[in-house]
């Protein structure tokens, strides 16, 4: 059952523009459109998306409408798409993955920069993605911008090896429909979903389609365009589409996820953007919602609050926990471990950073692990790799109780030797095991990592080293608060971090779009935090705007009270101070 604004976006007739507030049903729309422009027999839809997944769901959602589309119906991400119409043109590409690709920005960095310039890397390569992201780029010469040499000579290496990336996909396809070497799919009708998220390249590709007579419709919320820095061009996109295509507008101004209580507040915030297509923001949602504002005196009570009330409500799958950064819910999920079942979204997990990670092979080395358990401490603690190889021969690492034969081991009993001194640590930490002391073995692996373990082969920044070494002592304080032996805190956090359905989720506000959760916290409520002072103004309020309307029911944020770091200013705005 579609309501009158839903049901008139799926009738209209020609380009349309459809903006969707968050849980309004735009998917439904898409493919109910598509189910009716597809009644028409000699009609053909093109559905265009952002990841794979979402191509897959649209195409599965409307096959069910439409079982004998059969190839009337083509859908995929403006990546694979183009990549098809590329090879259809006989033109073939080696694409270089995330690794091949920063290799060979930095061959182009190191063969091109001026150490006397002080440009970062990552402002160069910030610098490359800007100018792949324009269709026609004008580049400065090297006086005005340095960075320009870096992009060129990446280019060259590109053509050197044979190879492409991901923005070439894009590029080559455009101007291939531009110069008519590259055909466009010919589709009578063309759905875009997330057209908030499309960057000038993606913009221009679909013009090309509109040159040659396909209709468009696009989908999207401009409240929730929060990808300026990978160039998504947002309200300014919009406008472009109605100027050039003289689209209909039909507005989705009703949410079915967020109870009025959270609705009401999330409006307010997001009326204070000035670049936005004007919304009248509803709720179909009749469930009675609470939001609560939350100061606290330091961080650390910040987080045990966070943990003793999704403990309380026995449902810890319910809830999502929201932060600006991946830093923050580090320092939350370290503290939860072993009390809750925790999943990390669209981030690396606290345990599987190379300290962490490394911190916790040595403790299962410990519990009778297997010799490989020791591999990853023994590469990083001065031991060569022949003798590596050598000690799982002498040890007969493949045969049980490896271990044990190497801490039996009869050698120097030199702590100056990496072997040795590991050798004696490790039955010292086994003695206080053995004694109930487990917590004080924990601690001493974490010297022993602090001290004798080198994680990166390159030397770190003061500053990051601090990083490393808070991280391995977090390891050890958080174990340390998990009841039991060693064993039987290690199996509880291995256990733990599979329960997906009984899982609490952290994410970042970034991570967390396109989801919705009963219960949601979102922590760090402070300036300079959210807003980042990195990051415009406007797209922070469309940041926070996405993390409040992630909640369906209950909605809590919190803050440290604090005077360099004073509350948000977006709780002032959304009149909950």
């Amino acid at each position: 059952m579609l309501n009158a604004a839903q049901e008139q976006a799926v009738r209209m007739q020609g380009h349309c523009l459809v903006t969707a507030c968050p849980g309004s049903g735009k998917t439904k729309v898409l493919e109910h459109r598509a189910a009716h422009l597809l009644s028409d027999p000699e009609a053909n839809v093109l559905g265009v998306t952002f990841t794979a997944e979402s191509a897959a769901e649209l195409e599965h959602r409307i096959r069910q409408q439409v079982p004998r589309a059969g190839s009337r119906l083509v859908t995929g991400t403006f990546h694979a798409l183009s990549r098809k119409m590329l090879l259809k043109a006989n033109i073939r590409l080696r694409l270089i993955n995330d690794f091949q690709q920063t290799d060979l920005l930095r061959r182009a960095y190191r063969d091109t920069m001026d150490p006397s310039l002080q440009i970062t890397f990552d402002d160069a390569r910030a610098y490359v993605d800007r100018i792949k992201a324009q269709v026609d780029p004008v580049l400065p010469n090297h006086d005005l911008e340095p960075c320009v040499d870096i992009y060129l000579r990446y280019q060259e290496l590109l053509r050197q090896t044979g190879s492409a990336d991901f923005a070439d996909l894009m590029l080559l396809a455009v101007r291939g429909m531009r110069d008519g070497s590259v055909p466009a799919y010919k589709a009578t009708y063309m759905l875009v979903d997330e057209f908030q998220d499309t960057d000038a390249v993606q913009f221009a590709w679909i013009r090309e389609h509109i040159r040659q007579g396909s209709a468009v419709t696009v989908v999207g919320d401009d409240d929730q365009s929060i990808y300026e820095w990978r160039f998504g061009m947002g309200y300014q996109g919009m406008e472009d589409f109605r100027r050039l295509t003289q689209a209909s507008h039909v507005s989705l101004d009703t949410t079915y996820r967020c109870a009025r209580e959270i609705m009401e507040p999330a409006a307010r915030l997001i009326a204070f953007n000035t670049e936005r297509v004007h919304k009248s923001l509803n709720t179909a949602n009749k469930t009675k919602g609470s939001v609560q504002v939350k100061p606290f005196a330091d961080k650390e009570e910040e987080r045990s609050a966070i943990a003793q009330a999704i403990v309380a409500s026995g449902k810890p799958g319910t809830w999502a926990v929201l932060a600006r950064t991946n830093a923050q819910l580090e320092f939350v999920e370290q503290f939860i471990a072993g009390r809750l079942p925790v999943i990390r979204s669209g981030g690396t997990s606290f345990w599987e950073l190379r300290g962490p990670a490394m911190y916790l092979s040595l403790c299962r080395a410990l519990c009778n692990g297997a010799m490989g358990d020791l591999d990853p401490v023994l590469k990083r603690s001065g031991i060569s790799e022949s003798r590596i190889e050598a000690m799982h021969a002498e040890y007969r690492s493949r045969e049980a109780g490896a271990v044990q034969r190497f801490l039996a081991a009869k050698k120097g009993g030199s702590s100056k030797d990496p072997e040795d001194r590991l050798r004696i640590l490790m039955n010292q930490w086994r003695a206080m095991l053995a004694s109930g002391e487990t917590n004080l073995a924990l601690h001493g692996v974490a010297h022993y990592m602090k001290t004798s373990v080198r994680l990166y082969e390159r030397d770190r920044r003061p500053e990051d080293q601090v990083k490393d070494n808070l991280r391995t002592d977090n390891c050890a304080a958080a174990l340390a608060r998990i009841h039991g032996s060693l064993q039987q805190r290690l199996l509880l956090l291995q256990q733990e971090s599979k329960k997906d359905g009984e899982a609490v989720r952290l994410m970042t506000f970034h991570s967390s779009k396109g989801l919705e959760f009963p219960n949601v916290w979102i922590m760090g409520c402070e300036e300079g935090v959210i807003p980042s002072s990195n990051s415009p103004l406007e797209e922070e309020r469309r940041l926070f705007y996405v993390g409040m309307t992630r909640a369906k029911s209950s909605l809590t944020l919190s803050y440290v009270i604090n005077e360099k770091a004073p509350v948000s200013r977006f709780l002032k705005e959304a009149d909950l101070l």
